[in-house]
């Protein structure tokens, strides 16, 4: 599933304004990002950079 950032014709610019806005509130009280999969790690590994920690946390066992 893409992020909104990446597929940014289908999300009006007022919620991805407000919705960036709640990341970078999250990043600035310094949160770890936890995400369900090595692919949305990898995206937000491109779109934050390394700065932050971001771990996966799988949804069900790996097998």
């Amino acid at each position: 599933m893409p992020f909104f950032w990446q597929m940014p014709k289908n999300y009006s610019r007022w919620w991805r304004k407000y919705f960036t806005s709640l990341i970078r509130k999250g990043l600035k009280e310094q949160t770890e990002i936890i995400t369900t999969s090595e692919y949305s790690r990898t995206s937000l590994l491109e779109h934050l950079g390394d700065s932050f920690p971001i771990s996966v946390v799988y949804q069900a066992p790996k097998g």
